[in-house]
């Protein structure tokens, strides 16, 4: 995090220079800071860096349980040429006191991330009117392949939806009685 950051933000219009400038903006400019910390920056900003010990070993962990033993195993293991997967859970809600509230599951982009292999998300449906999508994911290389997929999917399903904001989950009928203040029987 701290290496991509410091890399993109040398090369960008932003007046702040590296993630330490961040930091410190943040540290001089109270209201930065009123609904949520930065100990992720923090923590980012106390690694050492790309080419340290520690992180090449956590590197190459992560690339072998994400690839030969993840994508590249359960590609070929079941005989496919593409991962197709939820791509996450159903959107949280916006929490400015506890920040978003995510459940355990977080999808299968993630493997794709950590390993660099091609991963598209398109949408799925929706729970509750609320987005959820459905992931492609294949081996290195094979990025024309997943957008394809990913692509006759899309149009076949017919499942995007138009977003929008909901000022609050009681506005949907199904919920609505859920929220609805209890008031015992007399």
């Amino acid at each position: 995090f701290k290496a991509s950051l410091n890399q993109y933000l040398l090369t960008s219009k932003s007046k702040m220079r590296s993630l330490a400038d961040v930091i410190a903006f943040n540290r001089g400019t109270p209201r930065e800071l009123l609904l949520f910390d930065q100990s992720i920056f923090l923590m980012a900003q106390a690694t050492q860096g790309t080419q340290s010990k520690p992180y090449r070993e956590a590197r190459a962990l992560l690339s072998k349980a994400t690839r030969e033993e993840g994508i590249d195993y359960y590609l070929s293991e079941y005989e496919v040429d593409i991962l197709i997967a939820p791509s996450g859970q159903v959107a949280p809600r916006i929490d400015p006191v506890n920040g978003d509230i995510w459940a355990d599951f977080a999808g299968i982009g993630w493997m794709a991330a950590i390993a660099g292999y091609p991963h598209a998300t398109v949408p799925m449906g929706t729970v509750r009117r609320l987005p959820i999508g459905v992931s492609f994911i294949a081996s290195a290389g094979a990025d024309l392949d997943v957008l394809k997929a990913a692509y006759v999917y899309e149009q076949a399903s017919d499942q995007r939806v138009i977003p929008g904001y909901l000022p609050s989950a009681g506005v949907i009928p199904e919920i609505a009685p859920a929220l609805e203040p209890y008031r015992p029987e007399n």
